[in-house]
């Protein structure tokens, strides 16, 4: 228990530093690759983010997903990376090497997927390499390029207006 605030405070600072940091690219190309980092809390759907992967680039190739789980065998059926708090150490030290991966991996679009601030959620989506960010509004940290504010349980509303907005900023035809 005390550990595990010293541990959550360590995970912060380091968020904040890459937070505070300059982005390293800045994408202004067409979308070629997605990644959704979803809380399976709150959604758990995750064959309908693949069927979202194919309306914005035309199919689901160079598309992964990555789920925030409390416990992880109810996902392991998921064509989807599962992750709890524990694959997070001190100073933001990943343990697992699928993670590492997808936060490394330079998508073209990374859909954070959450409203609730979570700070695992929130360490991923701040460490990934994406070159642009979309997803929901966020009280605490500036995570994403766009933010679409919609309820969660929307998700035609949000699509349509992730769609929208990506034709507009002419990431897609």
């Amino acid at each position: 228990m005390f550990l595990d605030a010293f541990k959550r405070k360590s995970i912060k600072r380091s968020l904040e530093r890459v937070l505070d940091s300059p982005p390293e690219q800045e994408g202004s190309g067409r979308i070629r690759s997605i990644g959704f980092l979803v809380d399976a809390r709150q959604f758990n759907d995750i064959d309908r983010l693949w069927e979202m992967a194919r309306k914005i680039k035309g199919d689901d190739r160079y598309c992964k997903v990555c789920c925030y789980v409390q416990d992880i065998p109810e996902m392991m059926q998921m064509r989807a990376i599962s992750f709890d708090d524990d694959v997070i150490g001190w100073k933001g030290q990943l343990k697992d090497t699928e993670l590492e991966e997808f936060t490394a991996e330079p998508f073209d679009l990374l859909v954070n997927f959450f409203t609730q601030e979570d700070l695992s959620l929130i360490y991923i989506a701040g460490t990934s390499r994406a070159k642009f960010k979309a997803g929901f509004p966020l009280q605490t940290y500036p995570l994403n390029d766009l933010v679409i504010d919609t309820p969660l349980q929307k998700l035609e509303t949000f699509e349509t207006e992730l769609i929208k907005y990506l034709k507009i900023l002419k990431r897609i035809a």
